[in-house]
């Protein structure tokens, strides 16, 4: 079983390490659950994450530029429809890995969304990192999902 947590605005949460194997990078995030995303997206505060793993030892604005580097070497960019209107990501091949809470660990590869940025310092991208990154169908079908909010419990189980 995989425990999640509620968010302080009672939004579902499950936490989970991403691996993109091309890029060499991996990291850990919370995932928004969301059932009415096709696909699992990685949004900008965590895809800066993702990218920036060295790219930020310098730190500053060399470090952006480092990390600006890092989201050029996506691929595959596609627009993707949702509540907010149509954005660009990037697709990658990537694993997810969440642990059960007997330790285990449990894998699945699947093609991760990766937020494109808008121009830096403009009112896109400041609204781009406060978006959560959203775990979507294409991975929550794999599970049975208990939401309990009278418990406040969220758990992902598959049998």
């Amino acid at each position: 079983m995989i425990l999640g947590l509620f968010g302080p605005d009672d939004s579902a949460y499950i936490i989970a390490e991403i691996k993109v194997p091309r890029l060499n990078a991996e990291g850990t995030f919370y995932f928004e659950m969301d059932t009415g995303a096709d696909g699992t997206a990685l949004h900008l505060r965590d895809a800066i994450q993702l990218l920036s793993t060295k790219a930020m030892r310098r730190g500053g604005a060399e470090g952006w530029g480092r990390i600006r580097k890092r989201f050029r070497l996506l691929c595959n960019p596609s627009s993707i429809g949702g509540v907010g209107g149509e954005a660009t990501y990037f697709s990658e091949p990537a694993q997810i890995i969440f642990t059960h809470t007997d330790g285990s660990k449990q894998g699945f590869l699947f093609d991760l969304d990766i937020a494109k940025p808008a121009n830096r310092g403009g009112n896109r991208f400041k609204q781009q990192l406060e978006l959560p990154s959203l775990l979507g169908m294409d991975i929550l079908s794999q599970f049975r999902v208990v939401m309990d909010y009278s418990k406040k419990q969220i758990f992902l189980d598959h049998s």
